[in-house]
């Protein structure tokens, strides 16, 4: 899927078959990046998309290189310049500096308002202002070098936790950044063989203030750190034996086991149509979320002569062993299905359907089937139609998923839930 367009970022001229950026009046056909950049570009807007967006970030450093020779205000510059280094180093946010120094380097040559001094970074400020020293130029420069700490060149926090998210794939990716990414805030600039408890409970602290994850978001971002720093004790040889320590340990609430009822799933079916009614069947018949539905293709899900359905799930995709689960298609499912929709489609669709009707969400639909497999066939059946397995050596090594002997056990099941849900045959 094409990647989100940020703004400021240019735009693809189908009419010219160009990319350009009007305010700064740059305008660039795949052929012409090709000469610029010195190596071939591909025709169409996503395959010369990289090779813009590297002509632009090259434009754009030349260009603030030039304002940067002409600009008076060198002393201001170059301070901003370390206090953006030192925070980004500390996995701070420098979005106000970094604002400042564009809007410096975007002052015209003859502009004499502004003063050439050094700004002034976040940690100093309270210091100098309780000895009102915030406009001395010295003491600034003082207590700015006291604050401002340069990367380590090996072995520091940020770098390891940079690296370690690099080897994240898909949805995990961005989780795992978001919980190791407050982990490097506790540390600030330091060495792996510099962390102690005391980052660890810096780090609990700011993790009880993320307002926007709920406890179960908490729990599991603590257990991600967690298998970051033991990963770090081995390849650093450094013991961090307060890692797991129960006292320290965030419980993980029972998951919510939001669910349809019978008159619900009744209701919804008499009165979903298209993309709605596709994401209805599709999330009771094989417990598909939107992402499930948006990554759809005919010719390569659809098996064994149009009667099932075989798919890796979405948010399993990064897994390095994945469970590819084989659905039986009811017919009211197969005579709804469509492809090609996003999960955007889907997204908008179902939440026109819920809503008029009060239904609760459209991932609900899953664990409404799973319970019925659950109370009227078996556990087994119900975690064959999650897509899941149990534990143990005998289920990892041993037992093979998805033979003909448990898909047809899964085709059992799902012919009983259908006449739950539906009160058909």
């Amino acid at each position: 899927m094409d990647t989100v367009r940020k703004k400021g970022s240019g735009t693809w001229d189908y009419t010219q078959n160009r990319w350009e950026l009007k305010k700064l009046g740059i305008r660039k056909t795949p052929k012409q990046l090709a000469d610029a950049l010195g190596k071939p570009v591909p025709e169409g807007k996503i395959a010369s998309r990289p090779y813009w967006d590297e002509y632009l970030a090259a434009f754009q450093r030349a260009d603030a290189a030039e304002k940067r020779k002409r600009s008076h205000l060198q002393e201001r510059l170059r301070s901003l310049e370390v206090i953006i280094e030192s925070l980004q180093a500390e996995s701070r946010d420098a979005t106000e500096f970094i604002k400042e120094r564009q809007y410096v380097l975007n002052l015209p040559e003859w502009d004499i308002d502004h003063a050439d001094v050094p700004a002034i970074h976040p940690d100093a400020v309270g210091e100098l202002k309780m000895l009102g020293l915030e406009d001395d130029e010295l003491a600034v420069r003082v207590f700015n070098n006291h604050h401002v700490k340069k990367a380590p060149v090996k072995g520091g926090v940020k770098q390891e936790a940079d690296a370690y998210i690099d080897t994240k794939k898909g949805k995990d990716k961005s989780n795992q950044r978001a919980a190791i990414t407050l982990f490097v805030q506790a540390c600030g600039n330091i060495l792996v063989t510099e962390i102690t408890i005391d980052h660890y409970r810096k780090f609990l602290a700011l993790l009880k203030k993320q307002d926007n994850w709920n406890d179960t978001s908490k729990a599991k971002n603590q257990g991600r750190v967690h298998t970051f720093l033991h990963a770090l004790e081995t390849d650093h040889n450094h013991p961090m034996p307060w890692i797991g320590d129960k006292r320290h340990m965030l419980e993980v609430p029972e998951g919510d086991k939001v669910q349809y009822t019978i008159e619900e799933v009744r209701t919804a079916l008499a009165n979903a149509t298209g993309i709605a009614r596709t994401a209805l069947l599709l999330g009771l018949n094989c417990g598909f979320t939107k992402a499930d539905i948006g990554e759809l293709v005919e010719q390569e899900h659809v098996v064994n002569g149009g009667t099932h359905i075989s798919k890796v799930r979405s948010k399993l995709r990064h897994k390095q062993t994945k469970v590819k689960p084989v659905w039986w298609l009811w017919p009211e499912t197969k005579a709804a299905l469509q492809f090609g929709v996003t999960s955007k489609d889907v997204e908008r669709e179902y939440t026109k359907l819920r809503e008029k009707f009060k239904l609760p969400e459209q991932k609900a639909l899953r664990k409404t089937t799973a319970q019925v497999i659950e109370d009227h066939v078996a556990e087994y059946e119900s975690m064959l139609f999650r897509g899941e397995s149990k534990g143990g050596t005998h289920h990892k090594n041993y037992i093979k998923k998805y033979t003909p002997e448990q898909v047809a056990k899964l085709d059992a099941a799902l012919k009983t839930a259908r006449k739950v849900l539906f009160g058909v045959e």
